[in-house]
């Protein structure tokens, strides 16, 4: 059961499909463009969930999606926004080279996760490094 002041969840039992987000934005930009300044306004809510470049990730969905500068026919508009989502779903549950700690604390992340520090330490570029070389 959601809670009515929490952001939808992607975790799902076992063997099952995450759900996609009933809403998301993607924000695209070049360096240099606004697009960071924009990022971090907006991670200022404490509803949101921020990935910075998620596209770089090693492995990620974002690989293997369709470019999104190429016009899509209208019967093809459904089969293309499914693979978008399941792109946002992978990146919302992994930290990429460029993600920090969230500026805020968000409501979809439980306090207890939040009273540890886990995420702010992840977020620290030499604690990445230290579990890269581990994996």
């Amino acid at each position: 059961m959601s809670h009515p002041h929490r952001a939808p969840t992607t975790d799902a039992p076992e063997g099952e499909a995450c759900p996609v987000p009933a809403r998301y934005v993607l924000i695209a930009g070049h360096g240099r463009s606004g697009t960071n300044w924009l990022l971090q306004l907006l991670d200022r809510a404490s509803e949101t969930h921020c990935r910075n470049e998620p596209d770089e990730i090693g492995g990620n969905a974002f690989e293997r999606l369709p470019s999104p500068w190429v016009p899509v026919p209208d019967e093809r508009a459904a089969s293309f926004s499914e693979p978008w989502g399941r792109a946002v779903v992978e990146a919302g549950a992994r930290m990429g080279e460029r993600d920090r700690a969230p500026a805020v604390p968000k409501r979809h992340v439980p306090p207890w996760v939040a009273g540890t520090h886990l995420v702010d330490a992840l977020a620290r570029p030499r604690v990445r490094r230290v579990l890269a070389a581990a994996v």
